[in-house]
């Protein structure tokens, strides 16, 4: 069966309680016929210019054929960023395609995201506070 097409978010933090927030023309990461995780990091490497394991699960949202095509959306931990992995993040310059990149703290995402990605964003943020995750896996091995 070929992957479903989802969204993917990458949650990294900088300091206390600041995330980080990509949109893409007000979506968060995607990719069809691409493993989540490897979507998910593709996407914020080109977009925060970050290499990032996302090897644990945040939060996994199945959205039905109502809305878009069917899919799961994940939500990874891509970490807190150590001060040089800040400072590749200020001099990246992301593609053009991308209208904002930029630091935010939680208070402030609802009005800088969709409601259903933010809703699904602070989920995450709540299970990773409570030290909550998944492993990714693929076909039962920890996926790379």
């Amino acid at each position: 069966m070929p992957p479903t097409p989802g969204d993917g978010a990458a949650v990294v933090r900088q300091g206390r309680g600041v995330q980080r927030v990509c949109r893409s023309r007000g979506r968060l990461v995607s990719g069809c016929n691409e493993l989540p995780h490897l979507a998910a990091r593709r996407h914020v490497e080109t977009e925060a210019g970050l290499t990032l394991p996302l090897a644990r699960v945040l939060g996994v949202d199945y959205v039905t054929m109502q809305c878009l095509p069917e899919g799961m959306n994940f939500v990874y931990w891509g970490g807190r960023l150590v001060p040089t992995q800040e400072e590749i993040v200020r001099r990246h310059r992301p593609p053009t395609e991308i209208v904002e990149l930029r630091w935010a703290h939680r208070a402030e995402l609802g009005s800088l995201m969709e409601a259903d990605k933010h809703r699904r964003v602070e989920q995450a943020l709540d299970a990773l506070s409570r030290g909550a995750h998944l492993s990714m896996l693929l076909r039962g091995v920890p996926a790379a």
